[in-house]
């Protein structure tokens, strides 16, 4: 189990602006019927709330006073940013459906009510329709009511300025190895097996001739291209869907708008080969999108103030 925490102001690579809270084995966690991440939370949510607050915590976790003296004490009450005045806001808790559900207690995904942010089911709200009249998308709670009704009862809504809307599924899950994985895998079977009409061997060298094609013509970063895409890594049998596997995050991404040429390149007069292309332009553009959202900050030139 990790933690960690990063400014979403943050301009350089992951490995450079995060900061490690706690690592714990999960093996470790429960001993004698309690949960060692439950103090590890604690800590975190006390620490954060300071943050918040932009002043030293005057009392300890346990809601103690410090010693008389101690570093802690003398601190206690005063400005965690004296000349600036800066305080933190804990905006997004991100993570995947497991650490989700599993550790932070919202909605299960194995649930007959699998989402916090709706009130889809299995039943008469079903989760798996995605049309654009789909009965969930008039459940989805306003601010307002999930304040009321949170979307976790973890110590973490104790935070100030956590609210249900503060939780957000990573990218990398929900895109890389989830939904663009799946349409990219697709979009290389129907093509290598339904239409290029060639034996296996040269199917797969016909795709990765063009594979790199696009990578040129789109100038895709070399340090996130595939170097050689086999069917293993894509083609699938039995009951199992096409997905992408033995690829990194950032070589799927850089695959999305690859995908999205391929598919206009063999559409033909078929309305799937014509939906095909459609969902590939979607999902490059949604891509885009994140590229594009940026988030600035600037100070005066006394360094005084944020906005």
């Amino acid at each position: 189990m990790i933690l960690s925490l990063r400014s979403v102001l943050a301009a350089k690579d992951v490995a450079s602006t995060s900061l490690l809270l706690a690592v714990l084995p999960k093996s470790c966690r429960a001993t004698g019927g309690s949960d060692s991440m439950h103090a590890i939370w604690r800590l975190v949510v006390w620490s954060l709330t300071a943050v918040f607050h932009g002043r030293h915590p005057d009392k300890d976790v346990s809601g103690e006073a410090f010693p008389e003296g101690s570093p802690r004490a003398l601190v206690a009450g005063k400005p965690i940013c004296p000349r600036t005045g800066l305080r933190g806001v804990l905006w997004v808790v991100a993570g995947d459906m497991d650490y989700m559900c599993n550790e932070l207690r919202l909605p299960h995904y194995n649930s007959n009510s699998p989402c916090g942010w709706c009130k889809c089911d299995a039943g008469d709200i079903p989760w798996s329709d995605l049309r654009p009249t789909a009965k969930w998308r008039d459940t989805r709670p306003t601010a307002d009511a999930t304040r009321e009704a949170p979307i976790t009862r973890h110590c973490l809504m104790e935070v100030p300025g956590v609210v249900s809307q503060s939780f957000h599924l990573d990218m990398l899950h929900v895109a890389e190895l989830g939904s663009a994985a799946h349409a990219i895998a697709n979009v290389f079977t129907e093509i290598t097996y339904d239409q290029m009409q060639q034996s296996k061997p040269r199917a797969i060298a016909e795709l990765n001739r063009r594979v790199s094609f696009y990578y040129n013509q789109l100038s895709i970063p070399t340090d996130s291209r595939v170097r050689e895409i086999g069917f293993a890594n894509f083609a699938l049998s039995g009951n199992e869907y096409p997905i992408l596997k033995g690829f990194k995050g950032r070589e799927v991404r850089h695959l999305a708008p690859v995908a999205r040429a391929l598919s206009r390149e063999f559409q033909t007069d078929d309305p799937h080969t014509q939906h095909r292309t459609e969902m590939m332009t979607h999902l490059a553009k949604l891509y885009d999108v994140v590229d594009a959202s940026k988030t600035f900050a600037w100070c005066n030139e006394d360094q005084s103030t944020f906005t």
